[in-house]
């Protein structure tokens, strides 16, 4: 044989055309993929289930404890007495006032309280569908969607005269521009202005929706920061008007954690319970869930 190189043809792969949309897509077979018609009329499908899940029955119970608190200082006759009502109990304003203005329109009954999350809840599913197929590929998209669509804690809230559905959606929005920032600010150094934008805003909104959001607000500032190595100017650009706007509440805030209008520290015991909740009580998809969890913490 002579010395020669012999050239060694690359398979062939059936990769699907167009690039992933997302870090870390996984490209598949054409077979196993939709037309862009079909991902549009799947997600249409899903979200079609997803409203009649959330809408079926949004009144058929009365108002419970938590519920009625809501009503209450949601029915005050000015916005500063709803501010000053909530500020003797444990959450931010934004929820209450979204529930009056919503009950200036649609009234106060059981479906018209429980509707502002219905819808919250509903948009949560083209929501996670972005953010899915943003981070990973269309494929992964719908099954989030389809997830929360169909899964029992989020339709739960999604029918429920409080702040958790809309939470779900501004986490879901405040994640999907914090992952475009944190691309632009460690690939490119530089800030992107709209996704900055719309980072700000949903990060205030969250902030002034739920305490959790709030730490989620946090926990993804450390996050950049960490991240995007380098650009600590940009990264206090981004965060100084949060925390400019947040700082009407903060007095609000710091009253509330002395009064003690809060529950008990969680332990470690309540997150198999939790999961469960999640999960609606099956223990096939807890199972499942936990499986996933630890496979990814060994993987790193």
């Amino acid at each position: 044989m002579s010395g020669t190189r012999t050239s060694e043809k690359k398979p062939v792969r059936a990769y699907r055309r167009g690039k992933p949309t997302g870090v870390g897509a996984v490209r598949e077979l054409p077979l196993l993929s939709l037309s862009e018609n079909g991902v549009l009329l799947a997600l249409l499908a899903i979200m079609l289930l997803g409203a009649v899940l959330r809408l079926y029955g949004l009144g058929f119970q009365s108002l419970w404890g938590e519920e009625l608190a809501s009503w209450d200082f949601s029915t005050r006759e000015t916005i500063s007495q709803v501010i000053g009502g909530v500020r003797s109990d444990s959450d931010p304003p934004l929820y209450f006032l979204i529930l009056r203005f919503a009950q200036w329109i649609f009234g106060d009954s059981e479906w018209a309280l429980r509707l502002p999350s219905a819808i919250a809840g509903w948009l949560c599913i083209p929501a996670i569908y972005l953010l899915g197929k943003r981070l990973y590929s269309e494929r992964e998209g719908l099954i989030a969607a389809l997830f929360i669509a169909v899964l029992w804690a989020p339709i739960y809230y999604s029918q429920e005269a409080r702040s958790y559905s809309m939470l779900i959606l501004l986490s879901i929005l405040t994640t999907y521009f914090w992952w475009s920032v944190m691309l632009g600010l460690r690939y490119r150094r530089e800030l992107p202005a709209r996704e900055a934008a719309l980072y700000v805003i949903c990060a205030v909104l969250c902030a002034y929706l739920h305490y959790f959001g709030l730490l989620l607000v946090v926990l993804q500032g450390a996050a950049l920061a960490a991240l995007a190595y380098g650009t600590l100017r940009n990264v206090m650009l981004l965060y100084i008007p949060v925390a400019v706007a947040y700082l009407p509440w903060l007095p609000s805030m710091v009253h509330q954690s002395r009064s003690g209008a809060h529950s008990g520290e969680p332990t470690l015991q309540v997150m198999p319970d939790y999961f469960q909740f999640l999960f609606g009580r099956s223990g096939l998809l807890s199972l499942a869930a936990w499986t996933l969890l630890c496979f990814l913490f060994i993987r790193g």
